[in-house]
């Protein structure tokens, strides 16, 4: 039965109480208070902070989804839920609470506390996009690392890789460095953004061209992202503001809208004019689905703005600009471009069915659109003789590097199907089949990569686990295991360093190479053949 006034007098002796510290007996009495009322969101909010005090992060985290449940405007349940989320490293979620404490703030009229409590939720969204970042491994800090990344190791190699030009053309090398040549530019160029006010309003001043090599950089290997401290983010939002105000792109209107505008631009002021607004808001788009993706993890706000930008390429292409020239249309609408961003897409729809209870429509969707992709990629002599005349890597980055990820994507595929299956023995033979089709479709991937990627070793890896579970024969397990060891010193001469090594790529690595040890006596010692099948328990430590 409800009884208020208990449930203050309780609330008023547990602020004592956590006034004082005790936050356990403070816990306490807001638990009895909310037997008295269990529909106050302070009373949640309160022992929310208690737990976080405790470091109860899990049930901090319970208590203050149950407060803005209860009172979604109650700006410190917000505060409260982005503490327990950034405890439990949900830097994600953290910093959408922190967006939604300040949201919940008033804008006028602030009083001092209020003020203080902006400056929190502000200093706390910071510090989760923060954290997210260095978990995600974009944000470089510090000089510790300076000269040892990728990017770092094959600037420091151009004058090697030049002199060895074409034998090494299809090192991984060439197309870090086409990736970092362009992000460099684009960085430099984003710092020449300035503002300033005159009497005819604000005016803008800085580079052009800067969303096209960070968007090309992008393309070619993402791997080349880093933001060095979250100014960053703040330096491109003015960066497309200032080539959309200087080109007239229209990166807010619907790709309907677009269409017309497009069209009537062209027809009134050339094809100049409409081509560089249509490639501004296509590269803004595409900056926006990337950055949604890897900083925000946001995919449905990924997926919108690469569908926006496909849908506006797709128009034309297949439409009104139809018949017009390369030239013309730009850059976005060549076969390459196309294709890399429905590789930044394909990543998208991965993720999505990673992370959803019941992923079988998304799958479906999924493997349709891979399936298209790797019908659609031509074949490396094809890409040589139309596209190649432009630098060492750019064959790699948009012919073999986008095959060999829609391959990867195949075995994603038939690795998320199994999880749907039930444990029934019925199912056996087409569980077998399927971790069977995984393991063929990550080793031609493998393959693809050159030998000196890390891709190439980790998708050996991810062949060869996929394989261990289909009870594929140890002589293709040892084969695997040997062309993972051939690799690896040249996979360290760049990649030692990455950030898919500090997330422990190497040790799973590390792992297979055991094992292929092992195969290896085992053979020797006679106990196993290389047609016997080698099953998911099959271990350095098995006896």
């Amino acid at each position: 039965m409800s009884n208020t006034a208990r449930a203050q007098e309780l609330k008023a002796e547990g602020n004592t109480l956590f006034g004082q510290g005790e936050y356990t007996t403070a816990s306490a009495k807001y638990a009895e208070a909310l037997q008295h009322d269990d529909q106050s969101a302070i009373l949640y909010a309160n022992r929310a902070a208690c737990s976080l005090h405790l470091r109860k992060f899990d049930e901090a985290k319970v208590d203050a989804e149950k407060a803005v449940e209860l009172d979604p405007g109650y700006a410190k349940g917000w505060g409260r839920l982005a503490a327990a989320c950034d405890g439990l490293q949900e830097y994600e979620k953290s910093a959408v609470c922190w967006r939604r404490a300040l949201a919940a703030l008033p804008q006028r009229d602030v009083t001092a506390a209020e003020l203080n409590q902006k400056e929190q939720c502000e200093a706390g969204e910071k510090d989760a996009l923060t954290k997210l970042a260095k978990a995600t491994g974009i944000l470089v800090d510090g000089d510790s690392m300076k000269g040892k990344w990728p990017w770092d190791r094959v600037a420091a190699m151009e004058d090697e890789l030049q002199a060895g030009y074409p034998k090494n053309a299809d090192s991984s090398a060439w197309v870090m460095l086409r990736a970092v040549r362009l992000w460099d530019r684009g960085s430099r160029g984003m710092t020449q953004v300035k503002t300033r006010m005159t009497p005819a309003g604000l005016q803008w001043g800085g580079c052009d061209g800067v969303l096209a090599s960070l968007t090309d950089a992008i393309l070619t290997d993402v791997r080349v992202f880093r933001i060095e401290g979250f100014q960053w983010l703040e330096m491109f939002n003015k960066q497309a503001k200032l080539e959309a105000r200087r080109t007239g792109a229209w990166p807010s209107l619907t790709v309907e809208r677009i269409q017309a505008e497009a069209v009537k631009r062209q027809q009134q002021e050339g094809w100049d004019a409409a081509r560089n607004a249509v490639d501004v808001t296509v590269r803004i788009w595409v900056m926006q689905g990337f950055l949604a993706t890897h900083v925000n993890a946001n995919t449905q706000v990924a997926l919108q703005h690469f569908n926006a930008a496909l849908d506006l390429l797709n128009w034309g292409r297949t439409a009104s600009w139809r018949d017009a020239s390369a030239r013309d249309r730009g850059d976005v609408f060549e076969d390459y471009f196309v294709r890399a961003v429905r590789g930044l897409r394909l990543e998208v729809l991965r993720a999505d069915c990673a992370i959803l209870p019941h992923p079988e429509a998304a799958l479906q969707t999924l493997y349709e659109e891979v399936q298209s992709m790797i019908s659609e990629i031509p074949e490396v002599e094809t890409v040589v003789l139309t596209e190649g005349g432009r630098g060492p890597g750019f064959v790699s980055a948009f012919s073999i590097y986008l095959k060999a990820h829609a391959l990867t994507t195949v075995g994603f595929y038939h690795q998320k199907i199994v999880d749907q299956y039930p444990p029934r023995e019925e199912d056996g033979a087409t569980i077998v089949k399927h971790y069977l089709e995984a393991h063929v479709a990550y080793l031609e991937a493998a393959m693809l990569y050159p030998k000196d990627d890390e891709k190439h070793a980790w998708f050996l890896h991810v062949a060869f686990d996929a394989l261990r579970m289909c009870g594929g024969p140890f002589g293709l397990a040892l084969n695997v295991t040997k062309q993972m060891r051939l690799a690896l010193p040249h996979i360290m001469k760049i990649w030692q360093f990455s950030q898919a090594a500090k997330q422990g790529a190497y040790v799973c690595c590390e792992e297979v190479l055991k094992i292929g040890r092992k195969i290896e006596k085992d053979l020797a010692d006679g106990k196993i053949t290389l047609e016997d099948p080698m099953l998911p328990n099959y271990a350095p430590w098995t006896p």
